[in-house]
C-alpha cells in the first residue's frame, strides 16, 4: 500500500508528513502467487479496516483492476463498475470470460482520501485486506492483509471560497439569434484562493465542477482558458475542468481567481456563461448551480 502523490519523504509507503485538508491517491496491490493453488481462484472479496478519524475515504472514488500475463503481454481488466466491500467479484465481473482468475493474477485498488485532520502524533490511513470462498465450507478465507501507513501533519492548506460567482442580469430576446456570453461582475473580492500553512512550498492541483444534471445554468456554465478562447478550449463545467496546476508559496494567500482577469478588471478566463444560439432561458427567472472545488496533492 503506497501513498502516489506523497512527495514529502522518500519511502512512499511510510510518509513522515501529509498536508492536511487535501486529497491524496492511495494505491494498494494484492498479488497472488503463480503457482497450481493460484489456479483454483475463482472468486474474491475486499474489505477496508483501520483509518482514523482524520481520513475521510470517498467510497465512489474506488477503483479495482485485475492484472495478469498472457503471452508475454500485461493485460489490464478494470471492474465494470465501483468496488464494493464484502462482494464476492468473479472473472465475468472484469470482463474475463474464464470461471477461474489467470494464475499469478494481481488485483490493485485505487481511491482518494482527504486528509482532514492535523494531528502531529499521527493519524493512521487503514489497511486493505482480501478474502475469497473457495472450499466446500463457504466460509471467508483471509488471502492477504496490506499494510497500514502513519503520518505526521506538518500543516494544511486551506481552500477559501467566495459565497457567490455573479453573473449579474443579463435581458435578452430568446431564442437567441446569436451566441453569447456574459462575464463575472467586477469585484475586489478574491473568489478562489488558497493558503499554504506549512514551511514548505506545496505542489497542487485546484478542479472545479458543476454538480447535477446538463440542463439551465449548467448547459450554460463553461470553464475558459484562453482569453477570447483563442484556442477553441472552452469546456462545459458539467466535467471536472483544472483551473490551477502549481506550487503555492508559504502562508501567503494565493488570489486563484485573480488570473481570471485582466489589467483593466475584466474577465478574460474563468467560469463564464456562454449561451448558444437558439438558446431559450426564462425571461425574470433566476439560475443558480452549485461547483465543487477540489484541493489534491500533485507532484
Amino acid at each position: 500500500k503506497k501513498v502516489l502523490n506523497d512527495h514529502t519523504t522518500g519511502d512512499t509507503t511510510k510518509p513522515g508528513n501529509i498536508v492536511s485538508n487535501l486529497h491524496y491517491t492511495v494505491k494498494t496491490v494484492f498479488e497472488i502467487a503463480n503457482s497450481s493453488n493460484s489456479q483454483n481462484l475463482s472468486n474474491v472479496m475486499f474489505s477496508h479496516y483501520g483509518s482514523d478519524a482524520g481520513i475521510n475515504d470517498d467510497d465512489s472514488d474506488y477503483t479495482l483492476t485485475a492484472s495478469y500475463i498472457d503471452n508475454k503481454q500485461t493485460i489490464n481488466k478494470p471492474l465494470n463498475s465501483n468496488l464494493d466491500f464484502g462482494y464476492d467479484y468473479k472473472p465475468k465481473d472484469f470482463g474475463i470470460s474464464t470461471d477461474n482468475f489467470p494464475a499469478g493474477v494481481k488485483f490493485t485498488i485505487t481511491h482518494k482520501i482527504l486528509v482532514n485532520a492535523e494531528n502531529k502524533a499521527g493519524v493512521q490511513i487503514g489497511a486493505d485486506q482480501m478474502y475469497s470462498k473457495e472450499g466446500n465450507d463457504g466460509e471467508d478465507i483471509l488471502l492477504g492483509t496490506s499494510n497500514s501507513i502513519n503520518y505526521n501533519s506538518i500543516g494544511s492548506i486551506v481552500l477559501n471560497v467566495g459565497k457567490s460567482i455573479d453573473y449579474g442580469t443579463n435581458p435578452v430576446a430568446v431564442p437567441l439569434k446569436k451566441e453569447r456570453v456574459f462575464f463575472i461582475r467586477n469585484t475586489k473580492d478574491p473568489i478562489v484562493s488558497v493558503t499554504n500553512n506549512t514551511p514548505y512550498s506545496q505542489p497542487i492541483i485546484l478542479t472545479a465542477q458543476v454538480d447535477g444534471d446538463t440542463s439551465g445554468l449548467n448547459n450554460w456554465l463553461y470553464y475558459r482558458k484562453t482569453e477570447g478562447n483563442a484556442d477553441d478550449s472552452d469546456t462545459l463545467m458539467t466535467n471536472k475542468v483544472t483551473v490551477f496546476h502549481d506550487s503555492v508559496g508559504t502562508n501567503v494567500p494565493q488570489d486563484i481567481s485573480s488570473s481570471w482577469f485582466n489589467n483593466d478588471g475584466k474577465q478574460v478566463t474563468g467560469p463564464i456563461l456562454k449561451l448558444r444560439q437558439n438558446s431559450s432561458p426564462t425571461p425574470g427567472t433566476k439560475y443558480n448551480t452549485k461547483i465543487t472545488w477540489n484541493l489534491t496533492n500533485s507532484l
